[in-house]
């Protein structure tokens, strides 16, 4: 009996640097780095700011998320050396509204807590895609968000749906005078968006006199900061004008919004 003890003392203690191995290796992806495209948008809408990230090497594309109603799928391989990885989110009902949107990400965000053990993430939006990230980080999601990029997000209306032409401006308060009900959910649930996270809000002026990219308003690019400056760790905003301003110029053909998405993401 006493050497059948020692016997089992001994597989324990054989096992235990193979359990906490396989724990190492559980968690050691690192943070990945989200790029969420808008309404009717796809593989191309953040394409070409990716393809910038990995000739610059600061990001590598490990996997595509298709997100259905049904399922998400993940095509790609993502190796554990990999020290920027990128995700790149597809919807594939490409014109669902932004409530939709925020629950798949947020569905997402714990499938990728549970495959890959992760705690935190970083994440760029583009249009509705901004706006879905904001309002599924409003509602408890699996993963801490670190950095978040949002460029020419519809917060507060758009040109081609709810919003007019130079119709809104900001009040004294630096809130928005016109509320549209996207920015009204973003400003009831403003209190849960995690006051860890640095944010940079990036909007394009075509100066052609619209004061817009064309499709979505200074002021609904910007009412990002009335809402969450004081909640979050930082919060930054930056407008570019002329040539490349137009809404889906913006991260695919302007390389200064790509270079200032790229250098806020990966500071170093």
């Amino acid at each position: 009996m006493r050497h059948l003890r020692w016997f089992l003392l001994l597989v324990i203690l054989l096992l235990l640097p193979v359990t906490a191995s396989r724990a190492a290796v559980k968690s050691s992806y690192a943070t990945p780095t989200l790029f969420v495209h808008g309404y009717h948008g796809g593989l191309n809408s953040l394409g070409p700011l990716i393809d910038r990230a990995e000739l610059e090497r600061k990001g590598q594309r490990v996997l595509i998320a298709e997100i259905t109603p049904q399922k998400i799928q993940f095509i790609g391989r993502w190796p554990k050396s990999v020290k920027h990885p990128i995700i790149q989110v597809i919807f594939q009902n490409n014109q669902a509204n932004w409530n939709l949107d925020a629950q798949w990400l947020n569905r997402l965000l714990t499938i990728l807590k549970e495959k890959y053990n992760l705690k935190n993430y970083n994440a760029v939006g583009h249009s509705r895609g901004s706006l879905a990230l904001v309002i599924a980080n409003e509602h408890q999601p699996a993963l801490k968000l670190k950095r978040l990029v949002v460029i020419a997000g519809s917060f507060d209306g758009a040109l081609w749906r709810d919003d007019r032409v130079n119709e809104n401006h900001f009040l004294a308060s630096g809130r928005p005078a016109i509320i549209h009900p996207e920015y009204q959910e973003i400003l009831k649930h403003r209190n849960q968006f995690p006051k860890q996270t640095r944010v940079l809000a990036i909007a394009g002026n075509r100066l052609d006199g619209t004061n817009s990219d064309g499709v979505v308003s200074l002021v609904s690019a910007l009412s990002l900061r009335y809402a969450l400056d004081k909640q979050v760790k930082e919060y930054r905003q930056k407008i570019f004008y002329g040539k490349n301003t137009e809404h889906s110029q913006l991260p695919r053909f302007n390389q200064s919004v790509q270079q200032t998405t790229i250098d806020f993401i990966w500071p170093s």
